[in-house]
This record gives structure tokens, C-alpha cells and sequence, in this order.
């Protein structure tokens, strides 16, 4: 490239974690935060969910499912972020109606990291990896694997541990 040509920027990488409740995934987020605050990305915490059986899909319904679904998201992620030690760079939470995969791809590019707990969906992981040519960390929940969360801000969001 010569240099009086124009140069496109390539946007810096960040860390996407997908957010479920469940505590694997609440402790992914929290890891996706710290790596966030030692690398100097961005962390893009991701929550998607699908529209429910028999919902209406006019406007007005569609609007109170995804504020009910932002309120659980931010519930979550209040929940991950008080037990984490660092704080995120920069933090965007994303939260949309669609699969998994769907919402995920579409804030997920070459070179970012995706995030998810350690029982999320395997064809999520294999997506990140093939598709986008992404690293992908699983993470555990701390603890018991299988022992229901214990967290008072996740009591009332009704999520299986």
C-alpha cells in the first residue's frame, strides 16, 4: 500500500459473552469483564431469547416481551458484575429477539472472542470457532456445576439453575 492511499480501519476486537442466568453463564461474563479490563476491549454481553408460543406479534406485544427480556438481561448482568473484581473497558449489552447463534453472529466478528458458559449450546461453539475464526473460552460455573444459583438478584427471574 502506498502511503498517500486511504486506509480503512479495522475496528479493534472485543469480547462478546452470551448471558443466559444460568451460572455458568453469569460466570462467563464475569471472565469476558476481566479480560475486558486487562486487554483494553470492549465487552459486548449478549442475551437473545425467542418469541414465545401464542405470543401476539403485534408491535405492542413485541415491545413488552423485549422490555421484559432487557429487565432480566440487566437483572443478570448486575448479578454477574457485583460478585466480579474488575469492571469492564467499555460494556454494551445487546438483547434481540432470534436464536442463539443468530443474535450472537451478528455482534460477533473475525478476531473477537466469544464467551460462553461452560453449558451452553455446543453448535454455538462450533460456530464461533468455524465460521468466524474466533477464539472461544468456555467457563465453568465456580462450585457445584448442578447446584441451583443462590444469587437474591436471580431469585425472582424464575431461570433453571
Amino acid at each position: 500500500m502506498s502511503p498517500g492511499s486511504p486506509v480503512s480501519p479495522v475496528p479493534p476486537a472485543s469480547i462478546v459473552a452470551v448471558l443466559s442466568g444460568r451460572p455458568d453463564s453469569l460466570e462467563a461474563v464475569r471472565w469476558a469483564a476481566w479480560l475486558s479490563q486487562q486487554a483494553g476491549l470492549r465487552l459486548d454481553v449478549v442475551h437473545a431469547y425467542t418469541r414465545e408460543p401464542g405470543a401476539g406479534a403485534d408491535a405492542g406485544s413485541r415491545a413488552r416481551r423485549e422490555s421484559r427480556e432487557r429487565a432480566r438481561a440487566r437483572t443478570w448482568l448486575a448479578a454477574a458484575l457485583d460478585e466480579c473484581p474488575a469492571l469492564p473497558h467499555d460494556l454494551r449489552l445487546v438483547v434481540a429477539e432470534g436464536e442463539l447463534e443468530q443474535v450472537v453472529g451478528a455482534n460477533l466478528r473475525e478476531g473477537d472472542v466469544l464467551v460462553s458458559g461452560s453449558h451452553g449450546p455446543a453448535g454455538l461453539v462450533s460456530w464461533g470457532c468455524r465460521i468466524r475464526g474466533c477464539p472461544v473460552v468456555l467457563v465453568p460455573a465456580s462450585g457445584i456445576a448442578d447446584a441451583p444459583s443462590t444469587h437474591p438478584r436471580l431469585a425472582a427471574t424464575g431461570v433453571p439453575a
